[in-house]
């Protein structure tokens, strides 16, 4: 029969733990308030703790607190993901609450503002600039594409993120962040 880092054999441990399911169910299925997610919190924590060797004698405190801890890391975990695709699934237009004519015109004009402050730059960053803000590349295929070193693309494009902060006003960056 196998036996765990402690010594403990399953039955042993089976035996440790089998009175307190039913409560360590409840606890994470408060924190996650769902049935399965509970379940799975429970077996997880029960698996590590039969991997590391589990020996308490006050297991119900200490597998309430581990249950507890993991639900909560777990609930955690899906609201930064379910965050996280909130906004990867938003759609830009919405973004733009006011569609009166006001902001249609800030917004073209903060746009004629970036393409003059992009044309001033020298030749090297508006390159770099184009290929990660227009064509969407990743720093190694702008790296490839100019044939530089990745660390003069990385260079480059502070360089010119630096001079376009320099270039324009404080309204017209502000605009930049709003929009």
């Amino acid at each position: 029969m196998p036996h765990s880092k402690s010594g403990l054999t399953r039955d042993e441990f089976d035996a440790r733990v089998t009175p307190h399911l039913d409560c360590l169910v409840r606890c994470g299925r408060r924190v996650l308030r769902s049935d399965d997610l509970a379940r799975d919190a429970v077996a997880e924590t029960l698996a590590r703790l039969w991997r590391r060797g589990f020996v308490h004698d006050d297991a119900r405190r200490t597998l309430l607190g581990l249950v507890f801890r993991a639900a909560l890391h777990e609930r955690r975990r899906l609201l930064r993901r379910a965050r996280h695709e909130r906004g990867a699934a938003r759609d830009p237009a919405d973004d733009a609450q006011c569609r009166d004519p006001v902001c249609e015109l800030e917004r073209s004009e903060l746009a004629a503002a970036l393409r003059r402050a992009i044309e001033d730059l020298p030749p090297a960053l508006a390159s770099t600039l184009s290929a990660r803000v227009d064509d969407g590349l990743e720093y190694a295929a702008i790296a490839e594409r100019l044939a530089i070193p990745i660390g003069t693309v990385r260079s480059r494009l502070s360089a010119a993120r630096r001079a376009l902060a320099v270039s324009l006003t404080p309204r017209e960056l502000a605009g930049v962040e709003r929009h």
